[in-house]
């Protein structure tokens, strides 16, 4: 998701490079020379597609279409589940408070503290959006914690897709957070 950004800069780098060379280099035979490797270079280029999930439809059914009108989806993970956001209601806010560029092991980062108040503050339910297997992550009940949130009961966690092939591809999870006891404060 984040390598989109380098897309121009992929696609421009070749001209970026043909001017250099024909700019930069004098010798009529060096410049048809590092054209043609750079014309060889363009041509080894391939784009592959990431394995499809045909299943993964907008109109495939989902746990997260019965949520209701005030809740919040929390992801507090480093899986990339920001897709989900397609099966939410536009009313109902999807908040990442961990993720690669939010400065993993740092509280103190601005926009991570920006994201986490969005959750104190938040009146309604709260979900936490995750992977299967993302549940028993090492930092999930601290940064709960900060939130002033906790996992209600692990049993209580749905999935998120109810179609059981596309889930079993999928593995997110929904679960029900608390507000633990000191959520007042």
């Amino acid at each position: 998701s984040i390598y989109r950004y380098l897309a121009v800069v992929e696609m421009l780098a070749p001209l970026v490079l043909f001017a250099v060379l024909v700019r930069f280099v004098r010798s009529r035979r060096l410049q048809v020379a590092g054209i043609l490797l750079l014309l060889c270079t363009q041509w080894f280029v391939t784009f592959q597609r990431p394995a499809a999930v045909p299943e993964l439809q907008a109109d495939s059914p989902s746990t997260l279409q019965s949520l209701p009108a005030d809740a919040l989806v929390l992801i507090n993970s480093l899986e990339p589940l920001g897709y989900v956001a397609l099966w939410l209601d536009d009313d109902i806010p999807l908040v990442r408070t961990r993720a690669n560029f939010l400065l993993r092991d740092s509280a103190t980062s601005p926009l991570r503290w920006e994201a986490e108040q969005r959750v104190r503050t938040h009146q309604g339910p709260v979900f936490l959006l995750d992977a299967a297997t993302g549940l028993g992550a090492s930092f999930l009940a601290t940064d709960l914690a900060r939130m002033r949130l906790a996992l209600a009961d692990p049993g209580a966690c749905r999935p998120v897709f109810l179609q059981q092939n596309l889930q079993k591809k999928m593995g997110a999870v929904l679960c029900p957070l608390e507000r633990s006891a000191d959520a007042g404060h």
